[in-house]
């Protein structure tokens, strides 16, 4: 049973359109680094398999992200984590230009998986927070919109 808040219809709106505006990012997640692979290996002096493994660990940081957050959420609230969530991935998006190693990368790629799947949730549990069901359910074709832009825009980005 859905419970009402007592939020206004701008604010209501400007929510929504907030989240919309990050469920891109999630579906840029692999996307990105995919065209640099290459890149990646040759720079870091490594094999490509090796470097194909940073889309693998995303992925795993991706579903350890998602599973935990549900958690979380509940107990700490959902704005305190979703600001948490986008400060570690603009964190750890950082750290690998600083200290340009393998094994850097590797954890930065965990970390924003876990940051990226923390966000996904996160976002998909706002709006229901401010919803109500029937509005909820035409608001499902457009974040699976949003999140497609991702992989569109991308290869753009990272290549």
């Amino acid at each position: 049973m859905h419970t009402p808040t007592n939020l206004s219809e701008k604010k209501t709106l400007w929510i929504i359109v907030s989240m919309l505006c990050l469920l891109p990012i999630g579906g840029m997640g692999v996307d990105l680094i995919s065209p640099s692979l290459p890149a990646i290996a040759n720079e870091l002096n490594v094999p490509s398999s090796v470097a194909k493994n940073t889309i693998s660990i995303y992925l795993l940081g991706y579903a350890l992200g998602s599973f935990v957050i549900g958690f979380l959420a509940d107990a700490w609230g959902r704005q305190t984590l979703l600001r948490s969530s986008l400060i570690l991935f603009f964190i750890v998006s950082m750290v690998p230009v600083w200290f340009p190693n393998v094994e850097i990368l590797l954890l930065s790629r965990l970390l924003q998986g876990v940051a990226l799947g923390s966000l996904a949730i996160l976002a998909r549990t706002i709006f229901s927070d401010v919803l109500p069901p029937e509005k909820l359910v035409r608001l499902g074709v457009l974040m699976g919109t949003m999140w497609g832009v991702g992989p569109i825009i991308g290869p753009i980005i990272g290549g």
